[in-house]
């Protein structure tokens, strides 16, 4: 059976109307297709951001849709900018000035998917009154979400219960590898979980693309794996 062709752009301007009409998404939420770079590769959600001062000298990462932008200059004719992100619960509004704005700049557009690191750092100190002011973001890195996976993965480490282990499904499952061939090491888990023992092997000749497309086959042939 011919699966239906599903427009990204037409699905997501679907979601944007459904949050307009009803104030909720409902069909789904737009970051449903980035999941797993969600879970892996961002370390908190936007609602750490309410208050900033337990979150200084820390480094974050973020993950999410921008609801909304403003590229801006200041009286100096200075650019800057502010935008909102939005992840699976929350949103945050976040302004970029100076030479971060110049070299992420780009990076700002409406409804780009987008993962942020950042470092919270302790407020400036008003020089005559010796206050400390409230602690800032300084952005360290931008990517397209969609980037993150490949961008961040160094190794895949599959992993096998020795009680379920069978010849043929190792055999089978390297075929299957065959198709995702790429430059990052691969790692085998052989656990036995009667006897708490585990033996990590490595693959001398496979190497693989760590993609989303991979992770989706290995999860619908029910793999378990882990990624560093």
């Amino acid at each position: 059976m011919k699966i239906p062709y599903c427009d990204p752009w037409e699905n997501l301007e679907k979601l944007k109307r459904e949050k307009e009409v009803v104030g909720i998404y409902i069909s789904g939420h737009p970051l449903d297709d980035y999941k797993k770079e969600m879970d892996f590769f961002t370390t908190n959600r936007l609602s750490v951001l309410k208050d900033l001062r337990p979150l200084v000298n820390k480094t974050l990462f973020f993950g999410g849709i921008i609801n909304s932008i403003d590229h801006l200059e200041s009286k100096n004719n200075k650019g800057w900018g502010k935008f909102v992100l939005e992840d699976f619960k929350d949103q945050y509004e976040f302004k970029i000035f100076g030479e971060e704005y110049l070299k992420f700049k780009h990076f700002i557009g409406m409804n780009l998917f987008i993962r942020l690191k950042i470092n919270v750092r302790a407020g400036w100190t008003n020089r005559e009154t010796a206050r400390l002011g409230e602690p800032r973001v300084q952005f360290l890195n931008f990517e397209m979400l969609q980037d993150a996976v490949n961008n961040n993965s160094k190794k895949l480490t599959l992993q096998f219960d020795i009680r379920t282990l069978e010849p043929t499904e190792i055999q089978k499952l390297k075929k299957e590898l065959k198709e995702f061939r790429g430059d990052k090491p691969l790692f085998f888990d052989v656990i036995d979980p009667e006897k708490s023992v585990k033996l990590t092997l490595s693959s001398r000749k496979q190497k693989v693309n760590i993609s989303t497309e991979l992770l989706n086959h290995l999860e619908s042939k029910s793999w378990h794996y882990k990624l560093n």
